[in-house]
């Protein structure tokens, strides 16, 4: 009996080991596939912001027959890029993951296209419920999902499904390939019974869209007696889904033009007195990009060593001014880094709190203007609540914000100097 306590333990103690490996693996690929994509967030961040420059001269010019040629050039590198990011996402980290556990250049590849087929299958196609959006950054939620199912069934198939054809007189291709059917026919399978089981509960729903309805749902019920608590759970939510790697606003884009633009437009047209809409959002919560990721940009120019993560600041600086924080999120990364997540999520609650508190008892007017989200910082506060006070205010977060993230980027560094130093002993004793 103890020999057989022993071994139940010591097998319990390789499962947890191996969950933890495998866990390990999967956030090394998203990163890595991420990182493999910063050269297109840097093309697709600077269409976005020439795209929306908030000046009207600008503009005017750019949506007049004068700028056609440029103005369809950057809306074709928008729409490249932002228009099929989950399916590059897919492609990206799919292929890290391969390489990630030793797969072969074969079982690379049908790892890729069986995570395009299950990303295809989730997003419905084939039914109905398909949107072609959801190929898109809004669809990350799905891309993750496609590859978590396909990068799960091919670890524990692929070997099992191809035993004996390697064996066979055939083509040395031909039974590479084969050796993926059971893999590609499971991943297909358990995609389309996802798909299949949400437009039986929903019909014309994905698994995306139905969990975002649930949840936009959830947060303007709570917006009907408490605006701020709505606020920080919408904020939550959003740099909670970021922190994956999937653009919460976008994933969540029904709340802010479902609800927060319309708290907007009702301040605009008819005087309504809503603090939270979705310019006291953008303007105050989020303040230089979603986590207030602009203030770790200069904390990490001001206090850190490390050589890539100044490069990264320093390219997020004019983007994060503009309130774009895609650079720092994938090239840090804040995405999947545990030492950043605090700030990350707390920074914009904070903000959140700060700022309604400073309107509700009338030292910053409430918002009535509509604005565009790329609207500089500092000015935006400006323009957004028409009074000085609103550019104050953001001066006041920007330095908390600031002041929060300095000894997080600090430990962040110091980690990332504390892995080198690792790797490099590790490397020297095997040497």
């Amino acid at each position: 009996m103890r020999y057989l306590t022993r071994w139940a333990n010591l097998s319990l103690n390789n499962r947890l080991e191996n969950m933890e490996t495998r866990r390990e693996n999967f956030k090394d690929s998203m990163i890595g596939g991420f990182t493999l994509m910063i050269p297109l967030v840097l093309l697709s961040v600077g269409a976005t912001l020439l795209l929306n420059i908030p000046n009207n001269a600008y503009l005017a010019w750019l949506y007049s027959g004068k700028a056609t040629l440029y103005r369809n050039l950057l809306m074709f590198v928008y729409d490249a890029i932002w228009g099929n990011f989950a399916f590059y996402t897919v492609v990206t980290v799919s292929w890290c993951y391969a390489k990630k556990i030793g797969m072969s250049g074969y079982q690379g590849v049908m790892l890729v296209i069986s995570s395009i087929i299950a990303l295809c299958a989730l997003a419905g196609a084939g039914t109905g419920a398909f949107d072609r959006a959801t190929l898109s950054n809004r669809g990350m939620f799905t891309a993750i999902i496609a590859l978590f199912i396909s990068c799960f069934v091919f670890l524990h198939l692929t070997e099992w499904s191809g035993v004996t054809l390697p064996r066979l007189r055939v083509n040395r291709m031909f039974s590479a390939s084969m050796r993926h059917f059971v893999p590609i026919v499971c991943v297909i399978l358990i995609s389309g019974l996802i798909q299949a089981g949400v437009s039986f509960v929903s019909p014309g729903d994905t698994l995306q869209s139905l969990v975002s309805r649930l949840l936009t749902n959830g947060v303007y019920l709570v917006a009907r007696f408490s605006p701020l608590l709505a606020c920080l759970i919408y904020g939550a939510l959003c740099m909670g889904l970021w922190f994956f790697g999937i653009h919460g606003q976008n994933f969540l884009y029904v709340i802010n033009d479902g609800v927060y633009t319309n708290f907007l437009v009702e301040n605009m047209s008819s005087g309504g007195d809503n603090i939270v809409n979705t310019a006291f959002f953008n303007t105050f919560c989020v303040l230089g990009g979603s986590g207030a990721t602009l203030a770790l940009a200069v904390a990490t120019l001001l206090f850190c060593k490390n050589k890539t993560s100044r490069t990264v600041s320093k390219l997020e600086i004019i983007p994060g001014i503009f309130n774009s924080s895609e650079i720092l999120s994938y090239g840090l990364p804040t995405v999947f880094n545990k030492t950043l997540i605090i700030p990350f999520m707390g920074l914009p609650l904070l903000n959140a709190i700060i700022s309604y508190i400073a309107t509700y008892i009338g030292l910053v007017p409430i918002i009535r203007h509509n604005i565009s989200w790329a609207m500089p910082i500092f000015l935006s506060g400006y323009f957004a609540t028409g009074s000085i006070r609103g550019s104050v205010l953001q001066i006041i977060l920007f330095a908390i914000d600031l002041a929060v993230y300095i000894p997080f980027a600090k430990r962040y560094d110091e980690s990332i100097e504390q892995s080198f130093k690792s790797d490099v002993k590790e490397l020297t004793g095997i040497l």
